[in-house]
């Protein structure tokens, strides 16, 4: 039988954009991957820890861009209350490269006011590649016990642009099987480039 952890909570901050922000998915020949806890550096400075990235058309209207971000991976549920905090001190930026040459040409910038308590939400200070801005309450969480259902998502649409803003604690989307993934990575340290790979089948 396999078991697979499930890392727990992460801020999630989400964008979504018209078409004309949309990606180009090109072949590049280096890069850089996000990860969770990745280095000593965010290891002190949790709220810089970007664990996840995505990007995907909107499967409701695919004439726009979903951009996702997750940040402060691993944040267990009894935790998660005093720790759903985005920090004041840091510009979160989605880069977006559309011209093909591996160079990010767009930028959105997200900031946010500073925690003032548990029960109150933060201002995010969102800024769109065209210089524009607009501002969006997060949500607050809370820990009431189940089936008690989790704070209603504040998604916020600005009129002017139609980008749709939302920002707070969700399941980290982080499934692991450790032992297996232990197993492999074991394998690929005592055979470089020839890990077994039936090692991943063999729970």
């Amino acid at each position: 039988m396999k078991r697979f952890h499930h890392a727990g909570k992460s801020l999630l901050a989400c964008v979504g954009v018209a078409s004309a922000f949309a990606l180009l998915l090109t072949p590049m020949s280096h890069v850089q991957a996000s990860d969770h806890i990745d280095s000593p550096t965010v290891a002190q400075d949790r709220g810089a820890d970007i664990s996840d990235m995505w990007a995907f058309l909107d499967p409701n209207d695919n004439s726009k861009v979903v951009l996702v971000m997750s940040t402060q991976g691993f944040v267990v549920s009894s935790e998660h209350f005093g720790e759903v905090i985005f920090d004041p001190n840091i510009r979160y930026r989605f880069e977006i490269e559309n011209t093909g040459d591996a160079k990010p040409d767009l930028f959105v910038d997200v900031t946010y006011s500073r925690g003032v308590g548990r029960l109150t939400n933060q201002t995010a200070t969102i800024t769109l590649p065209d210089g524009r801005s607009f501002t969006a309450p997060t949500t607050v969480a809370n820990q009431e016990p189940q089936p008690t259902p989790p704070p209603a998502p504040v998604i916020t649409t600005d009129p002017s642009s139609g980008v749709s803003f939302f920002a707070g604690a969700a399941d980290d989307p982080f499934f692991l099987d450790d032992t297996g993934a232990n197993r492999f990575v074991a394998s690929s340290i005592q055979n470089p480039g020839h890990p077994k790979r039936s090692l991943l089948g063999e729970r």
